[in-house]
């Protein structure tokens, strides 16, 4: 799919959720678990599932995802939220930059803060949403992924979502191109390491982005959004 096909792609999914909002007594939930983000944006799934997937598109804002973020379908956003994001070790200070040490594998803790969105009746979950991408300039992954589940990008990365609910706070699957959060309801930490590519591999960019869910509700449209990057040179 190229990049005019992507961005048609997006419009579908932004028309069929604002057409959902308008038109179903059913409660829209987003992407509330892994298998949406690689499920068809268009047609019936043989889960008969009544909402377009995200082709594989995780809204990072990363040129992996040709820019498209979370909130180019959460439309209705009020900007309240903020992520913390912690790592272990920390990266080196270069002048104003910050560096990754080729081949060391970084711990990230991410923290939803300012989160604000319940459902709205008792039987609606609060389910939240992270996303995170490392890339070079031209939307090629670098490095390697590794969710707490646990499953990586480069060795144990599974074509489909699971049929459960993975233990952890992260998962990695389909073209493995980003870190997910999983569909624990209540949950607003996330977990995952990433093993910095090796030596030569230049300049990386960190994507990421973070949805307060309210699921249960009447729209997704309003789920508050969050999003970022961090530029990382390569140290030594």
């Amino acid at each position: 799919m190229n990049a005019s096909q992507r961005l048609l792609v997006l419009a579908a999914v932004v028309g069929l959720s604002a057409i959902a909002a308008l038109f179903t007594p059913a409660p829209a939930k987003a992407f509330p678990t892994l298998h949406y983000w690689h499920l068809a944006s268009s047609g019936e799934t043989n889960m008969k599932q009544n909402r377009a997937g995200a082709e594989g598109l995780y809204g990072s804002g990363g040129p992996h995802d040709y820019g498209i973020r979370c909130a180019d379908c959460h439309v209705q956003t009020e900007g309240l939220i903020t992520l913390d994001i912690s790592v272990s070790p920390p990266f080196q200070a270069m002048g104003n930059d910050e560096a990754y040490v080729p081949g060391t594998t970084y711990v990230f803790t991410v923290s939803l803060l300012g989160e604000h969105k319940q459902p709205p009746n008792p039987n609606g979950m609060d389910r939240n949403g992270f996303v995170a991408t490392f890339e070079d300039a031209g939307g090629n992954i670098m490095g390697s992924l590794i969710s707490d589940s646990p499953n990586n990008s480069s060795s144990n990365c599974p074509t489909a979502s699971p049929g459960n609910t993975p233990s952890g706070t992260t998962y990695v699957y389909g073209d493995c191109h980003g870190i997910l959060g999983n569909e624990t309801a209540e949950l607003d930490q996330w977990t995952f390491s990433w093993q910095a590519p090796g030596a030569g591999a230049g300049d990386v960019t960190m994507w990421f982005g973070a949805v307060d869910g309210n699921t249960g509700g009447d729209s997704s449209l309003d789920d508050d959004v969050v999003h970022g990057s961090k530029f990382l040179i390569e140290g030594s």
